[in-house]
């Protein structure tokens, strides 16, 4: 319980600081509510880019947009070539 209130409060505390530094914050005390919110922004045929996110890749987003029918624009992928890294960069600024 001290647990989930210490995470709260700092959470809405990051929030603050980052609302008031121009960015647009929100603070999901669940993951799946993350999850939810994530994807309902990512529709059948988006092109999404990611890449180097470890909560991304720890809530599964690439896959899940994936699953949902999106093209997934990902840096991070094991084997490719640094100009492949560099296309899939400036294509996922685009998105």
């Amino acid at each position: 319980m001290i647990n989930q209130w210490h995470n709260e409060t700092i959470g809405m505390r990051v929030v603050e600081v980052l609302k008031q530094n121009n960015f647009d914050a929100i603070y999901f005390a669940e993951k799946e509510e993350a999850v939810e919110y994530v994807m309902g922004y990512i529709d059948n045929g988006a092109t999404v880019g990611m890449g180097g996110s470890v909560t991304l890749n720890e809530l599964k987003i690439m896959e899940k947009a994936q699953a949902k029918g999106a093209v997934v624009l990902n840096h991070d992928v094991p084997g490719l070539s640094h100009e492949e890294k560099v296309d899939i960069r400036l294509n996922s600024e685009l998105c």
